[in-house]
C-alpha cells in the first residue's frame, strides 16, 4: 500500500504539471460542467485516502494522531500545489479551488482514519 500512496502523490502533482504544460491534453474535461471544482474534490479525496492507507501504519505505528498529522502534511502539499500556480502563466491559483480540495480531503480522508482506526483496534 505504500508504494500505491508514492504513485498517488507522483499521479498527482505529474497531472498537475501536464495541466500547465499540455492543456490540449485535457480539452475532452472541457464539456464537463463544474470539472474543475469535481477533479479538485475528487483528486485531493483520492490522495488522502491513499496516503493514510500506505503510511498512517507504517509511520505512526502507535499513535493515534499520527493519520490526522498525514492528512494535515497532504493538506500543506496541496495548498502548495495551489500557490504555486501562481508562478505559472497558463494556471491560475483559486481560492475556491483549494476550497474544494480541503472539502475531499475532509470527506474522503477522515472517513479514511476513521476506518484505518476501527481495522487496527480489532486486530
Amino acid at each position: 500500500m505504500r508504494n500505491l500512496a508514492l504513485v498517488a502523490i507522483a499521479a498527482y502533482f505529474g497531472i498537475s504539471a501536464l495541466v500547465s504544460t499540455q492543456p490540449e491534453w485535457f480539452e475532452f474535461i472541457q464539456r464537463v460542467p463544474g470539472r474543475d471544482k469535481l477533479l479538485h474534490c475528487l483528486g485531493a479525496g483520492f490522495l488522502s485516502v491513499v496516503i493514510i492507507g500506505g503510511f498512517s501504519c507504517v509511520v505512526f505505528r502507535s499513535r493515534t494522531y499520527g493519520s490526522f498529522l498525514l492528512l494535515g502534511a497532504t493538506a500543506l502539499l496541496i495548498a502548495l500545489e495551489e500557490l504555486g500556480q501562481l508562478a505559472i502563466a497558463s494556471r491560475t491559483f483559486d481560492l475556491a479551488d483549494l476550497g474544494w480540495s480541503y472539502l475531499g480531503l475532509s470527506m474522503f480522508g477522515l472517513p479514511a482514519i476513521w476506518l484505518k482506526q476501527i481495522r487496527g483496534s480489532a486486530g
